[in-house]
């Protein structure tokens, strides 16, 4: 099973991105289960893939992480060791616990983008 976690701060934002990732593994054939959770300001997407059909709605360890505000706190403990992490950041940020748990980190400017393209 493929987990990722999409997190940020707005509802809108992570929600219209945990759809598009769910719709796009579930046109590749994968049995797909995609939901929302609000905690006060935070907004954390969660999509579960899997080419045999899943039962369980339990949030799990990711094996993808989409940081969209990259200040969020303790987010990469929902990770699982050598998962992948991509952050909405111009810059390059250290992280002790990413570099622990061996995570492949990678900084876009997804923000910046958004603004040249249109």
């Amino acid at each position: 099973m493929i987990v990722s976690i999409l997190y940020g701060r707005s509802w809108q934002k992570v929600s219209l991105a945990t759809q598009i990732l769910g719709s796009a593994a579930f046109s590749s054939k994968y049995s797909v289960q995609d939901w929302v959770e609000e905690a006060g300001t935070n907004v954390t997407g969660f999509v579960k893939a899997d080419k045999q059909a899943i039962s369980s709605r339990q949030a799990e360890s990711a094996d993808y992480l989409l940081v969209f505000d990259p200040k969020a706190p303790d987010v990469l403990r929902s990770a699982k060791d050598s998962s992948v992490v991509i952050f909405n950041s111009r810059e390059k940020t250290a992280s002790p616990l990413a570099k622990k748990k061996g995570m492949k980190a990678f900084f876009v400017d997804a923000t910046g983008i958004g603004i040249t393209a249109f």
